[in-house]
């Protein structure tokens, strides 16, 4: 009784996991793509008719829950695309709490009900969390797909794809990364990005527990595959026979056999948002906004980038950036929402007749890595019984799952074959050119349309090639190109943001590429043909495709049409927004896209050439990498630069009455410094020799230097303080008045407030004075004033507002006190080597004493 029950309930789980595999096939009419509303309908929303039971929304019951935030007016970054790369540059970003961040996702949360189980991979391409991209009509590849259109799974969800891939955890070849730093990408070299992948990275491997290339105290889980069928003993032990070396493809070497390493915890796939959203979404600076897609960058000139406009809650609204917007949408997403705002081809956008913003080669590039589904091959079905899916459906596989173990744990792809053909790779044998994909199922082993659907697959090639299949025990090899010879390009339809753009791969229109496909797949004959497959009783399966009739199965010629009909994409699609220095790049080495001072894009669309490995970790050390360039770029601000921008921001609130100010003379300029303001300056010549001869780097102590806003270019009107040492007694604004050169016959203005004297500039030319200060308003603060304490006259941070003072309220320290502040900045120094920063027992003892606050 207890087992037939629980057999029941497992059934009911997996029914509707599955998409209701009996109602998919009593629908044949829903193998035709017109009726993919309707199965997707049958993804989400299960409904229930009988009786008065609702509707039941999947999404509502088990999706992912993340905090409603309210909307507002600006952040200070701007994250387009919560995919691999966006996840890890939002949870980095708003870490020590500095920055507040906006993560606009088109997708929705995912449902963990339906996407936690790896078996189920193939049937989330047929779901609303997929693009649904395709590809336009191939001449030599996806001849079995509908319309020899290639489909081109996309993730359309928080955490992209690694929401709906196969969850394989490759990192490719060291020589990929240093071939990008050799062409001028400095800090992306192998040896740069290691600690970025072992960051986030959280390994359980038996066979590698202490690898230097491993990291153990990441977000996003690594471990072996927890289900192994015979066929990976064999094919491991085969192809170290045939000559190929055990590895870890994840290390130093890459050529070479393994088994797989997958993102999965205790079997259970975790994808990019609940590594890096789930744990932190109640940060309250983080706002994270689903089914939010951007249609346009707010451009305000050629080389500065204002916000974003989006659909948020079916309403076009614009979102300020305060710093930087950052692109993470994706390989399609991210160079469309560029050509949508003007920065692309100039050719393309006269076509759309879009204005040109930047000429830049945006989508002229597109790369995919290409695989085949075989050769295929038939054995004893005696070894494991794993003949199709109805029948591993059983209350034991269930309970075994939610032991972290079974057929369920995995997505069918059990270990790696990493082999140079010497056919697509020229130049260093260590580079591979196949990776070689085994496989313990067919297409056959999923009888129900879903994994069908997702392919794209024709009834005639499913009929001819995988229909014998259905009740027989087989598997295949997918040997997947890694580097083509063949380029592609994508571009845009319409000016419409929400059509799906156009795709041209090219697939195979190089010859060398069918011959590294053509060596890969004798070589997998090869390997089965070892004693450990024979044991298996393993036989090659060569069917009978129309198209193909007229050639000899086994020749070299039927490998060639067996190759262009079942040839599929693997949604590793890399090199619209290239990275690089040259004419064909459009983003630099800090991601930056050229010509642009606050616009960036971090995802796999920045990749120069196609990787030797899945592209979700590339993804997530892209993340690691641009969190690292942005940080830098906007360092933690000292307090005495903090003191000076809120000084700004109540001159921006006070009400200035131009008309009745009263003219007086401009103050002369004074050398006169604070004497703390001086032992900076002595403290720093002695911890750094290079402050005399290296101006512009973070470590001198030249204290025009470190009080300007570190990466900001010297014009911006907020950084015309910088010449502190003559303009010390003057006010913020009085300084940026005298800076500007469009108002140079004004003169300067005291106005008399009840709250203290405020300076401007008369002769009816308020605009001047007020643009300057508009931009020099700091945005990461709140509007806590400066109060002077009328005793001590030491200043210190209070809610109150307090009367303007009129000149400097610092009491020069005695001897001791200096003493003993030289001695305490000096250990500071040496540990940040950077005086401004950590010196909060400072600022206890001497700024602010007799208080406990934290700085």
């Amino acid at each position: 009784m207890i087992r037939s029950r629980a057999k029941v309930l497992g059934g009911i789980f997996l029914g509707i996991f599955f998409g209701i595999i009996p109602y998919i096939r009593a629908s044949s009419s829903l193998f035709d793509p017109s009726s993919m509303d309707l199965f997707r309908e049958l993804i989400v929303n299960v409904s229930i008719n009988e009786g008065s039971v609702p509707n039941i929304n999947l999404e509502t019951m088990f999706g992912l829950e993340f905090p409603r935030r309210k909307l507002q007016e600006a952040y200070d970054f701007i994250i387009v695309g919560g995919g691999p790369a966006g996840c890890v540059l939002a949870n980095r970003l708003t870490a020590d709490g500095r920055f507040s961040v906006a993560l606009l996702e088109a997708g929705r949360p995912e449902i963990p009900f339906t996407s936690d189980i790896p078996m189920g991979a193939p049937n989330l391409q047929s779901t609303p969390f997929n693009w649904g991209y395709t590809t336009e009509p191939q001449a030599n590849a996806c001849w079995g797909v509908q319309g020899r259109r290639c489909r081109f799974p996309h993730g359309k969800a928080l955490g992209g794809s690694s929401m709906m891939n196969y969850m394989i955890y490759t990192r490719g070849n060291r020589r990929d990364f240093d071939a990008w730093a050799a062409a001028g990408n400095d800090g992306w070299s192998f040896a740069d990005l290691l600690p970025l992948f072992i960051r986030s990275e959280n390994a359980t491997l038996k066979d590698y527990p202490n690898s230097p290339f491993h990291g153990n105290d990441g977000e996003f889980p690594v471990e072996d595959n927890p289900f192994r069928t015979p066929i990976a003993a064999a094919f491991v032990a085969a192809a170290q026979k045939v000559g190929f070396k055990r590895i870890d493809y994840n290390s130093g070497d890459q050529i070479g056999v393994s088994y797989l390493q997958q993102n999965t915890r205790l079997g259970r796939r975790i994808s990019a948002s609940r590594a890096f959203l789930e744990p932190i979404k109640r940060r309250k600076n983080l706002h994270i906004f689903t089914s939010t897609p951007a249609v346009k960058l707010d451009l305000d000139r050629k080389d500065h980038v204002r916000g974003v406009y989006a659909i948020v809650g079916g309403q076009l609204r614009k979102i300020r950036a305060k710093k930087e917007v950052i692109l993470s949408a994706g390989s399609f997403e991210s160079p469309k929402l560029l050509i949508l705002s003007g920065i692309g081809p100039q050719d393309e956008l006269k076509r759309l007749q879009i204005p040109l913003v930047k000429d830049l080669p945006v989508g002229k590039l597109l790369y995919e890595h290409l695989s085949v589904f075989g050769p295929i091959f038939t054995m004893d079905p005696t070894h494991d019984g794993l003949i199709n899916f109805d029948r591993i459906v059983s209350a034991r596989v269930i309970v075994d799952y939610f032991h972290g173990k079974g057929p369920l744990t995995v997505n069918g792809i059990e270990s790696l074959l990493y082999v140079n053909t010497n056919a697509s790779t020229e130049g260093d044998p260590n580079i591979p050119d196949i990776e070689m994909m085994q496989a313990f199922t067919t297409v056959a082993f999923d009888s129900s349309l879903a994994t069908r659907l997702g392919l794209g697959l024709t009834q005639t090639l499913y009929k001819d090639v995988y229909a014998p299949l259905e009740n027989q025990r087989a598997f295949q090899f997918l040997p997947m190109l890694l580097h083509p010879k063949s380029r592609g390009f994508m571009r845009i339809r319409s000016r419409n943001p929400f059509e799906h753009p156009e795709f041209h791969p090219n697939f195979l229109t190089h010859p060398q590429d069918v011959e590294a496909f053509l060596r890969a797949i004798k070589l997998g004959m090869r390997i089965t043909e070892e004693e450990e497959f024979r044991k298996l009783g393993v036989s090659l399966y060569m069917p009978t495709i129309r198209g193909c009739e007229g050639m000899v199965k086994g020749s070299d010629d039927y490998w060639r049409c067996f190759i262009k009909y079942l040839s599929f994409p693997l949604h590793h699609q890399v090199g619209t927004c290239r990275m690089g220095q040259d004419t064909a790049s459009v983003v630099d080495s800090n991601l930056r896209v050229h010509g642009f001072k606050n616009l960036r894009v971090a995802d796999t669309s920045i990749i120069p050439e196609t990787p030797s490995g899945h592209t979700n970790a590339y993804s997530l050390v892209i993340g690691e990498k641009a969190s690292d360039l942005i940080m830098a770029a906007w360092p933690a601000i000292d307090i005495r630069r903090l003191r000076s921008l809120r000084t700004l921001r109540r001159h921006r609130r006070a009400k200035f009455d131009w008309q009745k100010s009263e003219e007086v003379p401009e103050s002369s300029s004074s050398t006169e410094l604070n004497p703390f303001l001086d032992l900076f300056r002595d403290v720093g010549t002695e911890a750094n020799a290079k402050a005399d001869t290296e101006p512009t780097t973070t470590e001198v102590s030249d204290l025009k230097f470190i009080l300007r806003p570190d990466g900001e270019d010297l014009k911006d009107p907020k950084n015309q303080l910088k010449d502190t040492e003559d303009k010390s007694t003057k006010s913020p604004v009085e300084m940026i008045v005298e800076s500007q050169p469009s108002a140079s016959e004004d003169v300067l203005k005291k106005i008399s407030l009840p709250e203290g004297v405020k300076y401007g500039k008369g002769k009816g030319h308020p605009r001047v004075i007020s643009e300057a200060l508009d931009q020099a308003i700091p945005t990461e603060f709140d509007d806590t004033d400066v109060q002077i304490d009328k005793e001590t006259k030491v200043e210190h941070l209070s809610p109150k507002r307090p009367k303007r003072r009129t000149k400097r309220a610092y009491e020069t320290p005695n001897q001791e006190d200096l003493n003993e502040f030289r001695k305490i900045l000096s250990m500071t120094w040496k540990a940040t080597n950077d005086g401004f920063y950590n010196i909060s027992e400072f600022f206890r003892k001497f700024v602010d004493p007799g208080k406990d606050r934290e700085w």
